[in-house]
This record gives C-alpha cells, sequence and structure tokens, in this order.
C-alpha cells in the first residue's frame, strides 16, 4: 500500500511522532517551498564547519545561500530529555571553548557538500 505526499517520521522524538505541527498540507504554495529546499542538495550544496575540543564535538557553523547559521551541540541526554538550563549552559561551555586559551585543544574540521547534480556527472 502506497502512502502519497506522506513523511514518517522514522525515529521517536521528544516532541513525539505523528505531531501534526511536522505535516504540511499537499498544495501550491508547500509543493514551491519543497522545490526550494530541495535545490540546495541537488543543484547548490552547502559547506559545514565542525568546532572539535579534544574528543568531542561541540558546535557547527553552516553556510547556505550565503546564509551563515551556528548549531551549539548538545549532548545525547539533553536532546532526549532536555532539561531548563541545558541551552544556557551549553552557549556558555561553547563560549569557554572558543577562547583563545583553548587554541591548542580545537579543531576546525571544514567540509565542502557537493551538490547531487556534481557528483553525478
Amino acid at each position: 500500500k502506497f502512502k502519497y505526499n506522506y513523511v514518517e517520521i522514522i525515529e521517536n522524538t521528544y516532541d513525539g511522532e505523528k505531531n501534526l505541527k511536522y505535516e504540511l498540507e499537499f498544495n501550491d504554495y508547500n509543493t514551491k517551498i519543497l522545490d526550494e529546499f530541495l535545490k540546495i542538495p541537488i543543484e547548490i550544496g552547502w559547506t559545514e564547519e565542525y568546532y572539535k575540543f579534544k574528543d568531542f564535538y561541540y558546535k557547527i557553523k553552516l553556510e547556505i545561500l550565503n546564509e551563515k547559521y551556528k548549531t551549539i551541540l548538545s549532548e545525547t541526554v539533553q536532546q532526549d530529555m532536555p532539561m531548563p538550563l541545558d541551552r544556557l549552559s551549553n552557549r556558555i561551555e561553547a563560549f569557554i571553548l572558543d577562547l583563545k586559551i583553548n587554541d591548542k585543544h580545537r579543531k576546525i574540521e571544514l567540509i565542502k557538500v557537493n551538490p547531487i547534480k556534481e557528483i553525478a556527472q
């Protein structure tokens, strides 16, 4: 049996599965948004910078369509059961790890993700 215009969440998340906020109505407006979104991996690509301190990654910077985004990573437990001050403590930790004094223990890995059309050629 086929399901048309439906995306199923595979992984259990804290927010839960089958939550209506993750579903989009199939219409022209949402189809246009999805089309623009899919152009990124297919035609454009992006770059990622992974910030690693000693043995763990603590931050990722992305550049997509000349826009820059930063994500401070949470530990696995924080992702599953977030506590009220986790976000603040992660920001403080990232600030400290970014200080000049920690340069010798920090490594930045740059990854350029090429668009699928370039890979396919």
